[in-house]
């Protein structure tokens, strides 16, 4: 129950000084820059905490697996970048436009 409120705690500070950081880093970095710097720190942190729960359960992920979680990731991905691009696309046209 402790490590539950930890948790909750935790994840409520990180959020709520992401704004802050990101005004302080907005003209430093750009907005896919500060998005890959965000997921590095949590898969950092989060992963001994992986490592140790996979050890205690003993799983073994198959090659299966870990190629349909990295294909679905690349699909994700792809679909984020082809919103984001045909978004910007869009935004230029309309300037053009007016």
């Amino acid at each position: 129950m402790k490590r539950a409120i930890l948790s909750i705690l935790f994840t409520a500070f990180v959020f709520s000084t992401l704004e802050v950081a990101g005004k302080v880093i907005s003209g430093q970095l750009n907005a896919f820059q500060v998005t890959f710097i965000r997921f590095l720190i949590g898969a950092l942190i989060i992963m001994p905490f992986a490592i140790k729960d996979i050890k205690k359960k003993a799983i073994d992920p198959k090659k299966k697996t870990i190629l349909y979680f990295y294909y679905l990731r690349e699909y994700f991905v792809f679909q984020y970048q082809w919103h984001f691009c045909s978004f910007r696309f869009t935004l230029q046209r309309h300037r053009l436009q007016l």
